[in-house]
């Protein structure tokens, strides 16, 4: 019985010690370093720009192109979906780009 109790509790700890753990090793939580910079929000920031921006992100998009394609071809899509999703990728992949002109063309 007390072989079971003790099983229980140590099932139950079993979170906690995991946080714990991840708490002393940062690299295993794979904790936001700095990025170089001495403020950690713009590293953040950047951390995520980075990963919206990044070569596999492209390419995932590049394939929804060519879906929403297919399935025009096919005549199996709404244009008014297509109109969306092309929107929300202007979204995810344009910003940058823009900010950069805006700030070159104000002389900031």
């Amino acid at each position: 019985m007390s072989m079971d109790v003790r099983a229980r509790t140590l099932k139950g700890m079993m979170p906690l010690l995991i946080c714990t753990g991840l708490l002393i090793l940062p690299e295993l939580a794979l904790a936001q370093g700095s990025g170089g910079s001495s403020n950690p929000i713009q590293g953040f920031l950047d951390g995520i720009v980075d990963l919206l921006n990044n070569g596999v992100t492209r390419s995932a998009a590049i394939l929804v192109v060519m879906f929403l394609g297919f399935r025009a071809w096919r005549g199996h899509m709404e244009w008014s979906s297509v109109g969306w999703v092309l929107g929300g990728m202007l979204c995810v992949f344009a910003p940058a780009a823009i900010v950069d002109w805006v700030q070159s063309n104000a002389g900031i």
